[in-house]
């Protein structure tokens, strides 16, 4: 599986699913020329890739396996509490938790608090995974 791929399958499953959600709150993806909303809650989806290790060696073909890790944020108003921050991010979370994707292994999504930074409050969540690759 390619990066492109690997960007593909991650942000179709992501924006898939948080549509059937039906809230409305939009999601910007890396390098898109979308601009956050003035206000309400927005998500921004990255995903970093880390590390690729050699897994296996046979024939003539190599196994490689990549560490790499899904970065949602999602930016609400400030002054108007947490709460809704971390139910969107419960709610992100459980697009990746105990997910069953071929060729992906999806690690406990872990959240973390930001606070306000740059006028939003923010509420940042991590999501682990590995894939293999043959080449």
């Amino acid at each position: 599986m390619s990066f492109e791929q690997e960007q593909f399958d991650l942000e179709s499953r992501f924006a898939t699913q948080w549509a059937a959600l039906a809230n409305g709150y939009p999601v910007i993806y890396d390098n898109s020329p979308i601009s956050p909303p003035a206000s309400g809650p927005w998500l921004r989806f990255r995903v970093h890739d880390v590390d690729s290790n050699i897994a296996g060696i046979g024939g003539t073909k190599t196994l490689h396996r990549n560490s790499a890790f899904i970065e949602i944020v999602v930016s609400d108003d400030k002054g108007v509490g947490s709460a809704r921050a971390k139910g969107l991010a419960d709610d992100a979370a459980a697009i990746f938790r105990d997910a069953r994707v071929t060729g992906f292994r999806f690690k406990s999504p872990w959240p973390q608090r930001l606070g306000e930074v740059d006028g939003w409050f923010r509420y940042a969540l991590t999501i682990r995974f590995e894939r293999d690759a043959i080449y």
